[in-house]
């Protein structure tokens, strides 16, 4: 089963941190670029390259 995020504040990176702990595959969706939240998301991979407003991380 795979879950997606819409946000990648606070809560959606606390969100998706808990799913990757439990080897949960989760997709982000948020208006920042990948690289702004490279810091916080140590050992998530990039999905995709950005499409439109919202770039797209899997955890």
């Amino acid at each position: 089963m795979s879950y997606a995020i819409i946000g990648f504040g606070a809560i959606g990176q606390a969100l998706a941190q808990a799913f990757a702990r439990k080897n949960i595959q989760v997709s982000v969706a948020a208006r920042r670029p990948p690289e702004a939240t490279r810091a916080t998301t140590a050992g998530s991979t990039r999905n995709s390259p950005s499409h439109g407003p919202a770039s797209h991380k899997r955890m």
